[in-house]
């Protein structure tokens, strides 16, 4: 019994900052998330830090048009926020929405930001195989892909994130929290 660790749900609450290309007033997002009790793995677990990253990448990353890699995504706060408010706003402003490619060490971590992700509405694709045609043709909704990436080695870890389908270059924001330990 000692290895079996119960989940729980999680509920947050966010004010969305009105957008800049918008005269809306703020909307409310909401977030339901399935969470370890007690961990491991460490990347189930509800952590402070992903609810203040959503909170700063929901005033500073448009909502529209930006390529953001997240490390270490865990449950999904950040990710999963910033999905949910970019298909708020490509249906407002009929825009194409941020895609955002949630990545984590721990395959665990993110099968269960996949389950997160289906309960809060939003379709994910799992890379490799999320192209720039299917991007491109998804106007209403997030473009939101998970891979297993860690950024150590270099320009190993470089090629590896291509083999994700992602373009170093095409990134407009990376962001990480919780994702250094010893």
């Amino acid at each position: 019994r000692g290895s079996l660790r119960s989940w729980r749900r999680a509920s947050h609450s966010f004010v969305l900052p009105p957008m800049r290309e918008s005269l809306h007033a703020p909307a409310k997002l909401d977030l339901a998330l399935r969470v370890k009790v007690c961990p491991p793995p460490i990347g189930c677990a509800d952590w402070p830090a992903g609810r203040a990253l959503l909170e700063v990448a929901l005033r500073d990353i448009p909502r529209s048009g930006a390529k953001v890699l997240e490390l270490g995504a865990g449950v999904g706060v950040t990710a999963l926020g910033l999905a949910k408010a970019s298909t708020c706003a490509a249906v407002i402003s009929n825009a194409r929405p941020t895609e955002i490619v949630a990545t984590d060490v721990c395959e665990a971590s993110l099968a269960n930001l996949r389950e997160n992700a289906t309960s809060n509405g939003i379709a994910v694709t799992c890379v490799p195989g999320t192209t720039r045609d299917h991007a491109a043709a998804c106007h209403s909704t997030a473009v939101l892909s998970t891979g297993v990436w860690d950024a150590a080695g270099g320009k190993a870890a470089v090629e590896r994130l291509k083999s994700l389908g992602v373009d170093p270059l095409e990134l407009t924001h990376v962001l990480g929290s919780d994702v250094m330990y010893h």
